[in-house]
């Protein structure tokens, strides 16, 4: 096995070596959030074509399954400027099933200020930001 020299990259791989197949064991977690929440762990330490597949597997489990549309597109738009025009799609069709999703917004954001489109760009930052401030400080399902 290998594992990094830093800290935090050998937590990530413990991680990934040992919790996420135990989650998509267990059946306590549905398949697709254990394909999340691998991507995110390789996003994490750099692996973006890595992380790219784990959020397309959780997306082939579940095609509506919105906070991995807008993972992928936040990937995709970290790739370059090929990938604007499925990111862009992929973070509008987020947006097509969850409007109020502050983080599709930002995203499609981004995609709008590296594709040029500066007034599209400050349009979606707005609508995030709006959507970030009406957000609850704490969730409703906390426990005290």
């Amino acid at each position: 096995m290998k594992f990094d020299r830093n800290l935090n990259g050998t937590i990530l791989s413990l991680d990934q070596l040992i919790c996420i197949p135990r989650i998509r064991e267990s059946g306590n977690v549905v398949l697709h959030d254990a394909h999340a929440a691998t991507g995110i762990i390789c996003e994490g330490r750099g692996q973006l074509p890595e992380a790219l597949a784990a959020y397309i597997n959780a997306l082939l489990l579940e095609p509506g399954y919105v906070p991995c549309k807008i993972l992928i597109g936040a990937v995709l738009t970290k790739m370059g400027s090929k990938a604007l025009p499925v990111s862009r799609s992929l973070l509008s069709d987020a947006l097509r099933i969850e409007p109020t999703n502050r983080m599709a917004w930002y995203y499609l954001g981004l995609v709008h200020r590296d594709d040029g489109r500066i007034g599209d760009a400050v349009d979606c930052f707005q609508a995030a930001s709006m959507l970030e401030e009406s957000d609850p400080i704490e969730t409703f399902s906390s426990n005290f």
